[in-house]
């Protein structure tokens, strides 16, 4: 083993040892990997090093092959999905209950309504040649470990550390992550090609291919239940493991429109999905959400108001929790910049 990776290996295990898992949970764990390889990022050397992703969770919130949206308006191949393009119309609201029906809640309806543009987004241009493209901003809070004893967190919750959102670039193939992958972050290059496993490789749920995306079913309640079926075991429950996994399958990926609003619509029959009226991503834009709280934390997908466009993603803390911070506490944040399908690694457009 060479001194690079024992360094590699002893940086996880030193991030991991800043990241205790609290009483129910403190963060999803793509969280925590996304926290984790940002650290890594920040202490990796200039070179190029390779970065065997974690098989599950690449970024729920950050991670590419960790952890944590596909974006509403699917793109073509060189087409952006940017913040600057025009203002398509809003969709209709959805159709009123019939007499007697129980009212659809706000977050059923948003989803509704979000699933509506979706799927009528154009249907990108993709060889099993393309990549993946997105440009996010994420920031993630380690809380403080201050006050405690014996390397134990202090018994008393302190405000959250949120750092300033910072750029991150990913290039994903639409077809096998064995083929060459790159993460671009704090001005460093990380190789994230799939080293373990068979190949080809289509990913996982938690870290999908665009291929993979394209075969799941598009009837929402046979779309749950495999979701369900293949993360049985994980999470805090089932419905917020199947919350948090569509949310992976969303953020760093691009799907055909139709899979696209299948996964907004299987996650308005998850029990327990609410609706947030204001909240800000990681780039400042305000919109309304859908979250839904595992006990210890309130995962938000924010969506424009005006277009039902997803903008990105919040955590926040709601209970106090030694160590990580008080009830109210911004501990995630992303902001979907960019996404489009290109040509190669390190193309834009």
């Amino acid at each position: 083993m060479s001194a690079d990776h024992r360094r590699d290996e002893n940086a996880v295990a030193d991030v991991a040892r800043l990241l205790p898992t609290p009483p129910g949970r403190a963060l999803p764990a793509s969280r925590n990997h996304a926290l984790k390889e940002l650290v890594l990022s920040e202490i990796t050397p200039t070179r190029n090093t390779v970065y065997n992703a974690p098989r599950r969770r690449l970024l729920r919130r950050a991670v590419l092959l960790p952890a944590l949206g596909a974006v509403v308006a699917a793109t073509a191949v060189g087409v952006v999905v940017g913040v600057n393009r025009p203002t398509p119309a809003p969709a209709p609201a959805p159709a009123a209950a019939p007499p007697g029906a129980p009212a659809e809640s706000p977050a059923v309806q948003l989803l509704a309504r979000v699933a509506a543009v979706a799927g009528k987004g154009p249907s990108p241009a993709v060889s099993d040649t393309s990549y993946v493209y997105v440009d996010t901003l994420q920031a993630f809070a380690s809380g403080s470990d201050t006050g405690g004893k014996n390397g134990n967190p202090s018994p008393d919750p302190v405000s959250a550390r949120l750092g300033e959102p910072r750029p991150r670039q990913v290039w994903k193939p639409v077809a096998n992550l064995c083929e060459k992958g790159l993460l671009r972050q704090n001005g460093r290059d990380l190789d994230i090609t799939a080293r373990n496993g068979s190949c080809p490789d289509r990913g996982s749920l938690n870290n999908p291919t665009y291929r993979l995306l394209a075969s799941l079913p598009t009837e929402p309640r046979a779309l749950l239940d495999r979701i369900y079926t293949e993360t049985n075991g994980h999470g805090v429950t089932p419905d917020q493991e199947a919350f948090v996994t569509i949310g992976d399958m969303l953020r760093e990926s691009v799907a055909p429109p139709q899979i696209t609003a299948a996964l907004y619509r299987a996650a308005a029959l998850i029990p327990g999905v609410t609706s947030v009226p204001d909240a800000t991503d990681a780039a400042g834009r305000h919109g309304v959400a859908v979250a839904r709280d595992d006990g210890f934390v309130r995962n938000e997908w924010i969506f424009n108001a005006t277009t039902d466009e997803l903008l990105g993603e919040r955590d926040v803390l709601t209970k106090d929790n030694p160590g990580r911070g008080r009830a109210g506490d911004l501990v995630g944040t992303t902001a979907i910049m960019t996404k489009a399908i290109v040509a190669g690694v390190g193309r834009t457009s």
